[in-house]
């Protein structure tokens, strides 16, 4: 479309800037000043797939253009410093074109597209185009700053990394922000709230950095938490899914309007708001911290609620475990949880690495309460991700109930 848009157009040269590109669409300033022209053309995207099946967002180019309006509020794309950005994210997927294509373009940046979700990968190219602007996953910036390829290597190319709002410890991001600045980078890692569905909610800043946090929602985005399965908004601090209005808020799910109701629903106060399934509490100065996803509470037969991420939590504590997910199996034709499998990926130079998943089972044991043991304990190679780098949890349930159904056994290694 671009091209044959160009191709038309008189007043646009064979070679135009992207910024230049989008100022001549048609129309006057929109009232909200962040994009150029009255139309709003909807363009339609992927979700990752990594909780649920794909589905097909119906996005806007308003929304789209929103993140140009919010980078300058929070972002560092005006400085003249940043010139080059490497992006490993699906382009076919919103955050992928919208933060990692059409933005850096936008301001004139130079893109490099490396569409292979590959850490080893990753950390090759890092460190062959040395770009400024480097936007991954947890997961990925942990193998990279652990990575012996780094050693005594001068880091201070990059000025602007980010990674999608997971939750991570501050222990962690501290440590990870420490590698950084051992190897010469002037900034820290930056972490980002959004889903294809919203584009950004909110982003970090490093003027205002606090670093659990995904940061303060942007302005025109209205952030509520509520009590789960409710309308009813929580106290400051206090956990609920997490609700907006913005926007950035798509039109629907393409051909899927049972999917786009239950997301999209008005509350009292008269505004639409996008139900995101995440959980996570605001604290008194406005910064959102992300807890996990409503998908991942399971109750018990006896009615005890199982927050598995809180396992996860607990053993990511253990020096050398680079990534776990915990999973529940469930027996056919049952509601009643069955077993808990931990799956866990280990640093390959890691003394861990040998009796890996008994010392996992004992720590387990010691630090965890009876209701959050894992049952079976998997030790894998490579924790399968998703095209956009997050851990690949529709993979590990289906895992997950191929054991439970032909194992009785409390410790299984695979690879």
């Amino acid at each position: 479309m671009g091209f044959h848009y160009l191709r038309a157009s008189k007043h646009i040269p064979a070679v135009s800037l992207w910024k230049d590109f989008l100022e001549k669409d048609p129309g006057g300033d929109s009232k909200n000043g962040f994009t150029k022209g009255d139309a709003d053309t909807p363009v339609i995207f992927a979700t990752s797939g990594s909780t649920g099946d794909r589905k097909f967002v119906v996005q806007t180019s308003r929304a789209i253009n929103l993140n140009v309006y919010n980078d300058r509020q929070r972002g560092c794309m005006s400085d003249p410093e940043v010139k080059t950005s490497l992006t490993f994210l699906p382009i076919f997927a919103c955050a992928g074109f919208a933060s990692n294509i059409h933005l850096p373009l936008y301001h004139g940046k130079k893109v490099f597209i490396h569409q292979v979700y590959d850490f080893i990968k990753i950390e090759k190219a890092i460190l062959r185009v040395k770009p400024n602007i480097v936007v991954g996953s947890l997961g990925m910036w942990e193998h990279f700053l652990h990575s012996p390829k780094i050693e005594g290597v001068d880091l201070s190319f990059l000025r602007y990394l980010v990674f999608s709002g997971e939750k991570c410890e501050l222990d962690h991001i501290n440590e990870m922000n420490r590698i950084l600045s051992e190897h010469g980078c002037p900034t820290k890692l930056i972490q980002v709230y959004g889903m294809t569905e919203l584009t950004i909610v909110a982003m970090q800043s490093v003027e205002d950095y606090v670093p659990a946090s995904v940061g303060k929602p942007f302005p025109m985005v209205n952030v509520k938490i509520l009590k789960e399965g409710t309308d009813e908004e929580v106290t400051t601090g206090e956990t609920g899914e997490i609700c907006v209005n913005s926007p950035g808020m798509m039109k629907g799910y393409w051909q899927n309007e049972e999917a786009t109701s239950r997301m999209i629903r008005v509350h009292a106060d008269g505004r639409k708001y996008l139900h995101t399934g995440d959980l996570g509490y605001m604290n008194e100065e406005g910064f959102l911290f992300i807890s996990g996803r409503l998908k991942n509470m399971h109750v018990s037969v006896s009615g005890t609620k199982i927050y598995t991420p809180a396992i996860e939590e607990e053993v990511q504590k253990l020096d050398g475990v680079l990534r776990s997910a915990a999973v529940v199996c469930r027996p056919e034709g049952r509601n009643d949880i069955s077993e808990i499998m931990l799956f866990v990926e280990i640093n390959r130079n890691s003394p861990l690495k040998k009796g890996a998943a008994g010392k996992i089972k004992t720590y387990c044991h010691d630090n965890l309460p009876m209701f959050l043991k894992p049952d079976k304990i998997v030790i894998l190679d490579k924790m399968p991700l998703t095209a956009s780098g997050k851990i690949d949890y529709q993979d590990l349930q289906k895992r997950a109930d191929e054991f439970a159904m032909k194992h009785k056994v409390s410790v299984i290694n695979t690879k």
